[in-house]
This record gives structure tokens, C-alpha cells and sequence, in this order.
């Protein structure tokens, strides 16, 4: 069975998004936060103007969680950044 981790790394393929990973630094175990990036000049569908979506672990919260979460915010997809003069796309192209 595919882990919510997976299936986030496979949508971010199917979507041209990054998806960066941060560990505490001082417990490279313990996952910090994930963000998915959208591609430039697109953003992400569930907010309408957001270009990353960030999601941050608890101390004691399970990493499995926090994939969740992310792939729950990033099902819904992508749309075109409407800003005309956005920075974000623009230092991205």
C-alpha cells in the first residue's frame, strides 16, 4: 500500500512541483517541515495566490501526518498565478 510520503513525491512529479524535505538539525530523524513548490507561473488551486505549501511537524507528531497533510492540501491542484507583476514567478521563470 502506498504511504501518504509516495504519493506526495508522485503527484509533485505529475504536477511539476518541488518538494523540498527539513530535518531538525540537531535529530536528522525528526522531520521539521515539507513544502511543495508549484511550478513557476502557477499556484496552488486550494488557496488561489499561494506558490509553496508548508507543512510543519509537531515535536512529538508523526511524519506520517504530516505527508497527510500535505497531499490533502495538494489534491487540489494547480491553477495560473492571476498576479500580472509577481515576484515570486518572476525570480522563478
Amino acid at each position: 500500500m502506498p504511504t501518504a510520503r509516495s504519493k506526495v513525491m508522485a503527484l509533485a512529479k505529475g504536477l511539476g512541483a518541488t518538494v523540498r524535505v527539513a530535518h531538525d538539525p540537531w535529530d536528522r530523524r525528526r522531520l521539521e517541515e515539507v513544502t511543495a513548490e508549484a511550478p513557476a507561473g502557477m499556484v496552488w488551486s486550494e488557496t488561489g495566490d499561494v506558490h509553496e505549501l508548508v507543512c510543519c511537524a509537531g515535536y512529538e507528531e508523526p511524519a506520517s501526518s504530516v505527508w497527510a497533510d500535505l497531499l490533502q492540501r495538494m489534491k487540489h491542484g494547480l491553477e495560473p498565478c492571476q498576479l500580472e507583476d509577481c515576484d515570486w514567478c518572476s525570480s522563478n521563470q
